[in-house]
């Protein structure tokens, strides 16, 4: 039920959405892409059940919707691990994490807090792109 990599593909009408003409192909990519791949990750892949702790590598597209699918599967914690200050806050302000760490600190940061390490990790590490 993918096409991918063609100028054309042959698709299930439940697999189509017609689109707004107003939303771009290139925001409709990264939606598409971004959030099943992230919520998916999260709530259906790694299968978090609630009170676990997870760690999310990477909080662009995908990794900003695997917070999301990770607070709302019920995981008591949700540590976002980025380079990037500004993204680890909106991470915790906005899309549910409860605690960020730069990434040279991730691992001491879960032990040190919780006295073990994570139920679940997940890596959303450049897995969208669009060119």
């Amino acid at each position: 039920m993918l096409g991918t990599f063609s100028q054309y593909a042959v698709v299930h009408e439940y697999s189509v959405i017609k689109l707004p003409e107003e939303i771009g192909f290139d925001v409709a990519a990264l939606v598409a892409c971004g959030v099943p791949t992230g919520w998916g990750s999260a709530s259906a892949r790694a299968a978090l059940r609630a009170g676990q702790t997870v760690v999310i590598y990477g909080t662009g597209g995908v990794g900003m919707n695997a917070v999301q699918g990770a607070a709302l599967a019920g995981a008591k914690n949700v540590v976002v691990v980025d380079p990037v200050e500004f993204k680890r806050d909106q991470a915790t302000s906005v899309f549910g994490a409860t605690q960020p760490s730069p990434p040279p600190r991730a691992h001491d940061f879960v032990s040190r807090h919780w006295g073990e390490l994570a139920d679940v990790a997940i890596i959303t590490v450049g897995i969208c792109t669009t060119r």
